[in-house]
């Protein structure tokens, strides 16, 4: 038996644009939208619960920028993490994993 398959291999990548969080290990998901204030208060547009307590009251904004969801530290006292990573701003992409004091949200 000879092999006739000329296919070769191709990587795919996925290029849609990010429109949620999901909260990690969890079902939990919600939308985005421009000026989506995220924080630990009753008056935010999403409440978080941290059960470490190291979310801010009002500890990130999620914005456009050049077409392309991203969000912003408020001041928070524990920042945001790319992937890891601090930074005090910064685009979403899917799959990037966004780190609010002890919480984990998947952009999708």
């Amino acid at each position: 038996m000879t092999n006739t398959d000329t296919r070769t291999h191709v990587d795919w990548l996925i290029d849609d644009a990010v429109c949620q969080f999901r909260l990690r290990g969890t079902e939990e998901v919600f939308g985005l939208r421009d000026g989506l204030i995220i924080g630990a208060d009753a008056s935010c547009d999403r409440v978080l619960s941290d059960p470490d307590g190291l979310v801010s009251k009002k500890h990130a904004r999620t914005f456009l920028e050049f077409g392309q969801w991203a969000i912003a530290d408020l001041k928070s006292k524990n920042g945001l993490r790319m992937d890891g990573v601090s930074r005090p701003k910064f685009p979403l992409y899917p799959g990037l994993e966004v780190g609010i004091g002890g919480l984990i949200l998947v952009a999708e």
